[in-house]
């Protein structure tokens, strides 16, 4: 293991390298936002040539955008986070706002500038105005940083967190289901890079292993579960775009430890009612296993506002007892035992794991206001024996 991680890192190196000196590839709006506006003063009249600065407070990355003569102003292929927006014009005073952009948003808002001194300054909060966005009718669910930090799941798989969104269940193979459509036809979307198992639908991976991105590594999502552009195409059914952590100009980390004992889970108790009014329980045992995983992330800056880098790994041991017994009468089974004997070999008390692990290496660059490159580089090793069930014989 420690040579696969050891040559991982070198091939995202190289890659990362020598992806600097090359032109940065044209963007999608499926990882990143638009923030747009109107200028206008005192009485509400529209305020052309006003400069409009807006900041990522978290990186440094700055976009300067100048209104036309309508004042409305709009800047596209922005990274998402936590925004500054400034806005300066020669006889009013300079306007300051924070904001916060979310993957696939458009912000839309209004700025008002007072007359007065450049030196001065009206600064709104953030929560003065509601950002409403009028641009977009479609039905949208965004999970952000705070809500996979907080939020308990099990298994630590960020997908999960898809079922807050109203509409959307589990599906067959692990895959969700989105407005009663098949889980097949719902599209995954990881930093704007198809990420679908084609054969099966659902996360490339699927449930083997698990996860494919550790949920450190996850920042926020966003599930659409119909009406989106076209640009995503592929699938009938909704889109679940995911956007993973960056580096910043503070160094962050993590690190977690989890562990789940199945003898710590109540036996499950089934009521059923006959035709005739009758009531009848049956017990099932919870399984026995456990599940350890562990890992942790690490970010921070290369070179302050130009550079970062972000990287996070996270491992995880399962096992359990696996049972397997042939459903046959005594006549088949006979009939098995003189033909087939080797057959029943298959029967009886076996182990099953699924052990896995995870590592995404990502560094951030900005070189100017137009080119942003993102290098990113992940690897997934599971092991599974015994992990395939393919129902009852």
């Amino acid at each position: 293991m420690v040579r696969k991680l050891g040559y991982a890192l070198a091939v995202f190196g190289l890659i990362a390298f020598l992806g600097t000196g090359g032109a940065a590839l044209a963007q999608s709006q499926a990882s990143t936002g638009v923030i747009e506006g109107t200028v206008e003063d005192a009485t509400g009249a529209v305020l052309p040539g006003v400069t409009v600065t807006l900041t990522q407070t978290e990186t440094g990355f700055e976009r300067v955008v100048v209104t036309d003569d309508s004042g409305r102003f709009r800047a596209r292929l922005l990274p998402v986070g936590p925004y500054k927006l400034t806005a300066e014009l020669t006889g009013f005073k300079s306007y300051q706002r924070d904001l916060n952009l979310s993957i696939g948003s458009t912000v839309s808002l209004v700025v008002g500038m007072e007359i007065g001194e450049i030196t001065q300054t009206v600064t709104i909060s953030s929560d003065a105005t509601p950002l409403v966005d009028t641009k977009e009718i479609r039905p949208q669910s965004t999970v952000n940083e705070l809500s996979i930090d907080n939020l308990p799941i099990n298994g630590r798989d960020f997908q999960s967190f898809v079922f807050l969104t109203p509409g959307a269940v589990p599906s067959a193979r692990n895959t969700v289901s989105l407005g009663g459509q098949k889980g097949i036809e719902t599209n995954f979307q990881v930093d704007g890079a198809d990420r679908n198992n084609p054969f099966f639908g659902g996360q490339s991976g699927g449930d083997r292993p698990p996860f494919t991105f550790s949920q450190e590594a996850v920042r926020e999502f966003v599930v659409l579960k119909d009406g989106y552009s076209a640009e995503f195409g592929r699938s009938t059914s909704g889109l679940v775009n995911v956007v993973t952590k960056s580096g910043t100009n503070d160094w962050h980390g993590s690190a977690f430890y989890l562990y789940q004992d199945n003898s710590m889970i109540a036996d499950e108790k089934e009521l059923r009612v006959g035709s005739d009014g009758s009531i009848t329980e049956r017990f099932f045992e919870a399984p026995e296993g456990s599940r350890h995983q562990f890992g942790g992330s690490i970010g921070g800056p290369i070179a302050r506002d130009r550079a970062f880098f972000f990287f996070s790994t996270e491992h995880q041991d399962f096992s359990r007892p696996l049972f397997v017994v042939f459903d046959f009468d005594d006549n088949e089974r006979a009939v098995i035992q003189q033909f087939v004997p080797q057959m029943l070999d298959f029967e009886g008390n076996f182990s099953s794991t699924d052990d896995a692990q995870v590592y995404l290496g990502k560094v951030d660059l900005i070189a100017n206001e137009s080119n942003n490159p993102t290098f990113r580089y992940t690897l997934t090793d599971s092991e599974q024996v015994n992990g395939t069930f393919t129902g009852t014989l």
